[in-house]
C-alpha cells in the first residue's frame, strides 16, 4: 500500500499515511483505490468493466487488465484527498471480490515488475 488518505465520519477526522510524501513524486504501482483516479484517456487499453456493479472491485478491474497490458500506474501524494465515508464490507462487496477472483485467477497473485 502506498499513498496518503485523511478520513472522517463525520465526527472525528484522521490520516492513514502508508507513505512519506514525495512532492513531485509518483510510485508505480499495480492498482489504485478508487477513492480517486485521474486517467489520460490516450494511455490506457480497456475501459471501465461495467460487470463490476456499485462501489466495490470497480477500481481493481480497471487497473489490473491495463496494468497486464503494459499500462503505467502510479499513486502521487501531491494531490490531498479527504475520504468522507469510512467504507463498508457488506455482500456486494463479497459478489465483486468473488467475480474479480474468478474473472483473474489465471493472473493472481500479481507481483509489480519493474
Amino acid at each position: 500500500m502506498y499513498g496518503v488518505v485523511e478520513h472522517t465520519d463525520g465526527y472525528k477526522t484522521w490520516v492513514s499515511e502508508y507513505a512519506v510524501p514525495r512532492p513531485g513524486y509518483t510510485k508505480p504501482v499495480i492498482l489504485v483505490d478508487g477513492l480517486f483516479i485521474a486517467v489520460d484517456c490516450n494511455n490506457i487499453e480497456h475501459q471501465w468493466d461495467e460487470e463490476f456493479k456499485g462501489f466495490h472491485f470497480y477500481d481493481l478491474s480497471f487497473c489490473v487488465p491495463n496494468y497486464l497490458d503494459g499500462c503505467n500506474i502510479g499513486v502521487t501524494t501531491d494531490i490531498r484527498i479527504l475520504h468522507q465515508s469510512i467504507g463498508m464490507v457488506n455482500e456486494q462487496w463479497d459478489n465483486n471480490r468473488k467475480q474479480f477472483v474468478e474473472k483473474y485467477n489465471m493472473e493472481l497473485p500479481i507481483v509489480y515488475e519493474e
